[in-house]
């Protein structure tokens, strides 16, 4: 699913281990650890952002690269795993995601953007057409 070089260290949170992994509802990528993956979840939920620019986002602080697309399946991997839509995001996880967002950089968010799973799967079209 994903190409690593080098893997980055995150910060240990005031989290635990098993905190971040309960948080990741056993939703995983083989290649990322789990608070990579919780920090990779955290983005595409909080973020605001693109799945294309959580993708350009998450490449630089890791080293890994993802597609748009595997990390849209992610977060709405997860938000199946979590119950479905119906079931709101709780504080406490709003806090993993805010203390892991903000170990590397990221501003914590005033108020809640639109997560990543409401906004259209994205497409790539590498290697379809012949030039």
């Amino acid at each position: 699913m994903a190409t690593s070089n080098t893997t980055i260290n995150f910060p240990i949170t005031r989290r635990s281990p098993r905190s971040i992994q309960r948080f990741c509802y056993g939703v995983t990528v083989p290649s990322l650890t789990d608070a990579q993956t919780a920090l990779l979840l955290s983005l595409a939920h909080c973020s605001g952002w693109s799945a294309d620019h959580i993708h350009y986002k998450f490449r630089c602080l890791t080293d890994i690269s993802l597609t748009a697309e595997q990390i849209w399946d992610l977060h709405w991997e997860w938000i199946r795993a979590r119950g479905g839509v119906e079931v709101p995001v709780y504080s406490g996880e709003l806090e993993i995601m805010g203390l892991l967002c903000r170990e590397v950089g990221f501003k914590a968010i005033e108020q809640l953007p639109t997560p990543l799973y409401k906004r259209k799967r994205p497409v790539s079209f590498f290697g379809c057409f012949k030039l």
